[in-house]
């Protein structure tokens, strides 16, 4: 039998025996009772690259919270080179890769009455595998020069799950240029 782990990751007592295996951080990091000021010696103890303060008279509630943030921060550094201005969009989420995204994108865009989205032809096959399930017809092109010319929405993977080639910069503004919506999947580095 597994054991089950509570909210935060932090393991209930009579399990912690059996379920422990080796964090980094101890248990007590993750209870709303811990204070900044004990939880601090535990975070300084991983030597990490950007340390991560914690706000002074805050509890696990409140800092577990926000502890993210500077986590978050180094991603957006570490993938500046390859996804610029990603620091400017409103929402950024750390995923498991794209797949999670996806279904959460396809659940906002039937909810807004997305009936159909385009990509080329040998695209990922799971964004036509996802839509479908939310009813979203994925209609496939030749190329991104066959785009219709009404606005429309697009699924773009990229480095291309067609080829592994990069899609250039132009053919992206291009269409966006258009008019058309565009979803990224910046393949191996997240959903836009």
């Amino acid at each position: 039998m597994k054991a089950l782990k509570a909210v935060y990751s932090y393991f209930f007592p009579e399990v912690r025996r059996v379920a422990h295996i080796g964090h980094s951080i101890p248990d007590e990091f993750y209870l709303t009772t811990t204070t900044a000021e004990e939880a601090q010696p535990m975070l300084d103890a991983l030597e990490l690259r950007t340390p991560i303060r914690l706000e002074p008279g805050s509890t696990g509630a409140e800092y577990l919270d926000d502890i993210h943030e500077p986590i978050l921060d180094q991603l957006e550094e570490a993938y500046e080179e390859f996804l610029p201005g990603l620091r400017k969009f409103e929402a950024r989420y750390p995923l498991a890769g794209s797949s999670p995204g996806i279904v959460h994108l396809f659940i906002h865009l039937n909810k807004i009455g997305v009936k159909q989205i385009y990509a080329v032809a040998g695209e990922y096959e799971g964004f036509g595998a996802y839509a479908e399930q939310f009813g979203i017809k994925v209609v496939e092109v030749d190329s991104f020069e066959s785009a219709p010319d009404e606005p429309s929405w697009w699924m773009i993977s990229n480095p291309s799950a067609r080829d592994g080639n990069i899609i250039d910069n132009d053919t992206i503004e291009r269409l966006s240029e258009g008019g058309h919506r565009l979803i990224l999947d910046f393949a191996y580095l997240g959903l836009t």
